[in-house]
């Protein structure tokens, strides 16, 4: 379970700023829709297939978890900075 988590944290690290100059490019609006939707649709077949004995249907849904996870992340966390006011 070691190497599953190691290789989501890396499908994880190259794709966050990939979506991120995507979520720069688009807007962070169509990402963060997109994120929405994905983690709705996708959560709970996710982890239907993420109790399944063979290691490789567990990792690649891991993985594609991460990966709605990620466009999810690379837009909202630039929203939340820019809501915040610029002074204390």
């Amino acid at each position: 379970s070691t190497i599953i988590t190691f290789i989501a944290v890396v499908v994880f690290t190259i794709t966050l700023p990939l979506c991120a100059i995507i979520s720069d490019k688009l807007g962070r609006k169509p990402l963060l829709i997109a994120g929405c939707l994905g983690l709705i649709i996708f959560s709970y077949p996710v982890f239907i297939l993420l109790q399944y004995p063979n290691l490789i249907i567990v990792t690649f849904s891991l993985c594609f978890l991460v990966l709605i996870i990620s466009i999810y992340f690379a837009a909202a966390t630039p929203v939340i900075v820019e809501i915040l006011p610029n002074h204390l």
